[in-house]
């Protein structure tokens, strides 16, 4: 029994990291009174957007993509591997409420404005950093959401996270395996569903009940062009 214990400890002390991301995912994403930012643990995230009549739009799909072929065919012998995918980069010319006009580009929001729509585009930015968070049709009442560019901000250093997941396995097979009757394995497999959970059901809520401050300062703009 000490030995599983044991076996069991060392395992909550590689993942530690992991454990720390179930806590802090626990944390709700929301916007903060007036729009300027949300509100703590991720109040350094500045908001900024734009509310305006659409003028025209244009939607691009640009595909990127990378591979290579080797061998030959004469051998038999061709292997390749190809990564590609496609981003619709949206661009609108708005009308702002005070005259100017200015354009906006989201990609992979789907918004599809037409001219004389009412639309609310809304960034967030944080360093050098900075996402869409919210594309609004107010003519149509249609609410845009990236659930990509939220995750952005709900778990930085991305790559570097999911890296340490995949490998923290192989120490935790090991405890598991020798001397942890399985236990550091289940711990593991606890935490990773705990974790993506977590982040569905921050993402929800946000798209619920989180964003509601960007409707009511968004609605107040779209309400000015109305009465022009």
């Amino acid at each position: 029994m000490s030995m599983v214990i044991a076996m069991t400890l060392l395992s909550a002390v590689v993942l530690l990291p992991l454990i720390w991301r179930v806590i802090a995912i626990r944390r709700p994403l929301k916007v903060a009174a007036g729009g300027a930012s949300f509100e703590s643990p991720f109040r350094r995230w500045k908001l900024t957007h734009v509310t305006g009549t659409v003028l025209a739009s244009s939607t691009v799909p640009i595909t990127y993509g990378s591979g290579g072929v080797y061998g030959s065919s004469a051998s038999g012998n061709v292997t390749g591997t190809v990564r590609i995918y496609t981003d619709v980069h949206e661009t609108m010319r708005l009308r702002t409420p005070g005259g100017t006009e200015t354009n906006v580009e989201v990609v992979n929001y789907g918004v599809t404005a037409q001219a004389g729509d009412v639309v609310s585009v809304w960034n967030a930015r944080k360093g050098a950093r900075q996402f869409t968070i919210a594309a609004l049709n107010h003519t149509t009442g249609a609410q845009m959401i990236n659930q990509q560019d939220i995750f952005n901000i709900l778990q930085p250093r991305q790559t570097m996270f999911i890296l340490y997941v995949i490998a923290s396995v192989f120490p935790v097979l090991f405890f598991g395996v020798f001397g942890g009757a399985g236990l550091p394995i289940l711990l593991w497999l606890v935490l990773l569903v705990l974790y993506v959970l977590g982040q569905k059901r921050v993402q929800r809520n946000y798209s619920q009940s989180g964003m509601a401050e960007i409707w009511n300062v968004s609605r107040a703009e779209a309400n000015q062009l109305s009465s022009l």
